[in-house]
């Protein structure tokens, strides 16, 4: 049975909640990320940033980037978002991000520490494995 394991990112890129949003734009940007977890100090995982998020922030500093150099990830972070442990099987995985539409998943160890991430992407990877060439679903 597939699990998150087996089709996150593994060590994935993520900041901290006092880092500055202009300098996670630029990681997000440069790396062509649209989510990010939030780690505490011990790689806890504590939020989620989305880019769109940051982008629609800056566009309320269009005037400079005074506020947006200032401005922690803590101030527009998603707080407690969901997550998943390595060994949850694939299909729980469908449904969570059906069901709460949720776009950025992390993937957290028996210690609750990141250990990766699943975006919408890995799981369309996921669901090719369940293929065929011609494109059905395997029975």
């Amino acid at each position: 049975m597939l699990t998150a394991k087996e089709i996150m990112i593994k060590d994935p890129l993520y900041c901290g909640p006092m880092d500055p949003i202009s300098y996670t734009n630029k990681l997000m940007c440069k790396h062509h990320i649209g989510h990010m977890p939030v780690v505490n100090e011990e790689k806890k995982v504590v939020g989620i940033v989305a880019l769109r998020d940051l982008n629609m922030y800056s566009l309320a500093f269009s005037q400079g980037l005074g506020g947006m150099r200032t401005t922690c990830v803590k101030d527009v972070m998603i707080a407690r978002p969901w997550t998943v442990k390595e060994y949850v099987k694939f299909k729980d995985i469908l449904n969570l991000i059906v069901e709460r539409h949720v776009k950025g998943l992390p993937v957290v160890n028996d210690k609750m520490e990141l250990v990766g991430f699943i975006c919408r992407m890995e799981v369309l990877k996921g669901m090719m494995m369940f293929m065929d060439k011609n494109g059905s679903f395997l029975k």
